[in-house]
């Protein structure tokens, strides 16, 4: 019938997946409420580990000192290495998000502050190796 090219222009599979992220956020009562204060306190989390590294400016530094509620949901530093210290980081199963010279670390509800230690102590490892 009508439905037969149904999906040759569109993939309904996004809209799936949509559903069951809106479902299991209803379980855990994943609130807008609740996951902005879980990533503000990642984030600051992020950037206290991270100033307490007192790395080079040079090599690396905050994108901005704005009050963590004008952040959004990432960590932006700045290095004229960013998308390469990106690829180092994947080396070591750390995922960022790299564009022109920003670095960006994004957790998410599902990130432990344990993981965040880690990823900075990644950091701090590859770093290590740049020489500007």
């Amino acid at each position: 019938g009508d439905q037969r090219f149904a999906t040759g222009t569109y993939d309904p599979a996004s809209q799936f997946r949509a559903a069951k992220v809106v479902e299991f956020f209803e379980d855990h009562q994943l609130t807008p409420t609740v996951l902005r204060k879980q990533y503000l306190d990642q984030v600051g989390l992020l950037k206290n580990l991270f100033l307490e590294q007192d790395f080079d400016p040079e090599i690396i530094t905050l994108r901005h000192q704005r009050p963590l509620e004008e952040n959004g949901g990432f960590l932006a530093l700045q290095s004229p290495f960013a998308r390469s210290i990106r690829a180092k980081l994947m080396d070591n199963g750390v995922f960022t998000d790299a564009r022109g010279d920003i670095l960006r670390f994004g957790p998410a509800p599902y990130t432990n502050s344990s993981q965040i230690k880690q990823a900075i102590t990644h950091l701090a490892s590859v770093l290590q190796q740049i020489n500007p």
